[in-house]
This record gives structure tokens, C-alpha cells and sequence, in this order.
């Protein structure tokens, strides 16, 4: 399948020609769908609008016009190339806008601007060069004598503070010097300094201070990062009205799903995995949960997938099957969220959400919706939407 992307103003656009010969619009989320055999003639052209030039594609049929819309200046010999590339359409293809071809005025004017620029770049660096050759070669004061003091006991005695483990007063100490002469060692012991204070306050459950520590980090390492993403999980919402083993009887009583026991992934963090086979459409339904502990949910994950088969199914039985699993899913949120709503919404979208790399989003009150996927494949995820 060819694809050309390109931008319309604010909005990101794409073409995609199909193996039957058909061409699939998004502008924005909107999708378009344009049968190429129906399409008579395709053009550019050119408004000039409060002085500006505004260049658009159109694509007309014998009957209708199927599709107008600005393209930014910059794609349009791009998108005019691609056009030609495509056999069933170059013969209606109509030449770019004169305007849009760069005259030889036009190009001996810009020939001398970049000269110009180039010029006045080279002069800048070498007044540049010379003012900092200056500030960095300053005549010795005895002002800069007594900082350079300074500076020296205040590093030394911030950074015995550190050793003997007084933290607060040792950063409080190097955070001084360096308002005197910021340098890479005085960044690296404060790097560790605020790591090793922080799990401190994460160990005695202060998340607030730990959180704070760990975003005065220069450079995050593995472990600052592990309690970050816990604390997230921590003050994470979850997802209201949910009762563990209730939510997994029914998906058991309307899917089959067989469900393992919580698993504990990290600290904090649960998940809960079911699954059952379709024989039918050589599916796989499937259900993770993820949780806070093994009663407090703040994330799912349903899915529907044939990408593993050995037979792939019928386009027509997998998208029944996929959105009538899905549909049913966003069914069982019924506190913050309309499950009527999203029911009606999932299986009107289930059978679009196959496109790698397009997703779509929904919030009911307060529960988000969003599905994906690809031609043998769906996901919803369900989550709790801060307010």
C-alpha cells in the first residue's frame, strides 16, 4: 500500500492507495474513503487570501467533488510526484501551479539572502568569540580572589556534610558554591545526594519530598526511576465501583475466560490475566487487569486476536466477534462511566480500529475509552480519567 503524508494547515493528513484500487483520506481523525475509478480529475490550485497563498488539493468526480483540502506549500511537489507515481490515476493528474516553481528571479534573490545570512552568522560567531575570550580571561580582582575562597570552602565543607550524611545541610552548603561556579563534580554529588535523600523519604513514605528530590535529578538512575513510576501507581485513581472477583465472573459467564490469580509484578503493582480460545474465528479473547493490590483496579486491557492463528478467520466473523467481546466489555464500568454510551460507541469503532498506528479515544463522565489494533487484531483500554 503507498502512503504520502502531509500537513493542511494545523492538521496532520494522509493518502493511502489500497490493493482495490481505492484512496483513504484522514484529515485530522476524519477518514475519507474515494473510490479511484469514479475520480475524473485531480488539481491544484491557488488562492491569494490578506496576502497570502493558499494552495489546495481537489479531487473531482463526473458528479461530485470528492475532496478539498489546504495543503502547507512545502508538500506540494512532494504530493504531486506521489500522485504521479500511481498508474490507475497519473493520466488525470493536472500540472503543478506555475507559481508554486521557483522562477530564476526568485532563485537568484534567495541565492543572495542565504549569502547574506551566511555572512552576518560568520560576524556574529567572531563578536561571539571575542566578548567570551574577554569574560573568560578576566584581569585577576581581589573580588575574585575572595569568591574563588569562598567557593572553595563551601564545596569543601558541603561536601563533608554529604559524607557524614547530613544531607540537607551539605546540598543547602553546594547549592551556594554553585551559585559562585557551577561545575560537572558539583552537579554529580548533588545528583546523589538528592537520590539518596529521596529514597529516604520514599522508605518513610513521603512520597511528596521524594518526588521533588528525584525531579531535581540531573540524571535519573534505574532505581530513582523504579520509585517514581511506583508513587505514580500509588496516587493513581482507579477505576470505581469494581469488584475483583465479581468483574472476573462475568467474563467468565459470557466469554468462558479462565483467570489466573493476582500476580505482583513490582511493589504495588498487580495484574490479573484471563483468557479463553474461540474455535470458530481461531481467536484469542483476552483480559489483564492491573492493579493497585489485588483488590483495587486501575487499568484494563481487553483484547481480541487471530494474528497467532494458523487460519486466519473471515474478515466479517472477526469483526463480529471482536466487537461484540469489546462491546460487552465496556459494559461492566457502570460507576463514572455511561455503559450504554460506550457500548454503542466501541462497536461502531471496533470495525475502523484497524490501522496500525490510529487510535481512538473516548471519555464517558469520567472513565476513558480508547481502541486500536490492527486487521486481525483489537484493544480497549479502560482507565479512570483525572479531573
Amino acid at each position: 500500500m503507498k502512503t504520502f503524508t502531509f500537513r493542511s494547515n494545523k492538521r496532520k493528513c494522509r493518502l493511502q492507495l489500497t490493493s482495490n484500487e481505492t484512496l483513504l483520506v484522514w484529515i485530522g481523525k476524519k477518514e475519507i474513503t474515494i473510490p479511484l475509478k469514479e475520480v475524473q480529475s485531480i488539481f491544484f490550485s491557488e488562492v491569494l487570501r490578506e496576502k497570502h497563498k493558499i494552495i489546495r488539493l481537489h479531487i473531482e468526480g463526473s458528479q461530485k467533488e470528492f475532496l478539498a483540502v489546504q495543503v502547507h506549500p512545502s508538500y506540494v511537489t512532494r504530493l504531486h510526484r506521489w500522485l504521479l507515481s500511481v498508474p490507475s490515476i497519473s493520466t488525470i493528474v493536472h500540472t503543478c501551479p506555475k507559481q508554486l516553481q521557483p522562477t530564476k528571479k526568485l532563485q537568484k534573490n534567495l541565492f543572495f539572502n542565504i549569502l547574506l545570512i551566511l555572512l552576518l552568522v560568520v560576524l556574529v560567531f567572531l563578536v561571539g568569540k571575542f566578548v567570551v575570550s574577554k569574560q573568560s580571561n578576566p584581569a585577576p580582582t581581589n573580588e575574585t580572589s575572595e569568591l574563588s575562597s569562598e567557593f572553595d570552602t563551601l564545596f569543601k565543607e558541603g561536601t563533608q556534610l554529604i559524607e557524614e550524611n547530613h544531607l540537607t545541610a551539605g546540598i543547602d552548603l553546594l547549592l551556594e558554591a554553585k551559585k559562585i561556579k557551577s561545575t560537572p563534580e558539583i552537579d554529580t554529588i548533588l545528583n546523589d545526594a538528592y537520590f539518596e535523600r529521596g529514597e529516604y523519604f520514599f522508605q518513610n513514605n513521603d512520597f511528596e519530598k521524594a518526588m521533588r528530590d528525584f525531579e531535581k535529578m540531573i540524571v535519573l538512575n534505574p532505581k530513582a526511576q523504579e520509585m517514581i513510576d511506583q508513587m505514580k501507581i500509588t496516587h493513581s485513581n482507579v477505576l470505581p465501583g469494581i469488584q475483583v472477583k465479581e468483574f472476573q465472573n462475568q467474563l467468565r459467564e459470557s466469554y468462558h475466560l479462565t483467570f489466573q490469580d493476582p500476580t505482583m509484578v513490582s511493589t504495588g503493582n498487580w495484574v490479573i490475566d484471563g483468557k479463553m480460545f474461540d474455535d470458530d474465528t481461531q481467536s484469542e479473547l483476552t483480559c489483564r487487569l492491573y492493579l493497585k493490590n489485588p483488590y483495587e483496579v486501575y487499568r484494563v486491557v481487553f483484547q481480541a486476536d487471530a494474528t497467532q492463528s494458523q487460519k486466519l478467520p473471515q474478515d466479517y466473523s472477526f469483526d463480529k466477534l471482536s466487537s461484540n467481546y469489546l462491546s460487552f466489555a465496556s459494559t461492566l464500568f457502570r460507576t463514572e462511566s455511561d455503559p450504554v454510551k460506550a457500548s454503542e460507541w466501541v462497536a461502531k469503532t471496533v470495525p475502523k480500529a484497524k490501522l496500525p498506528y490510529v487510535q481512538f479515544d473516548n471519555v464517558f463522565v469520567n472513565t476513558g475509552f480508547r481502541l486500536y489494533g490492527e486487521q486481525y487484531k483489537r484493544v480497549l483500554e479502560v482507565f479512570i480519567v483525572s479531573t
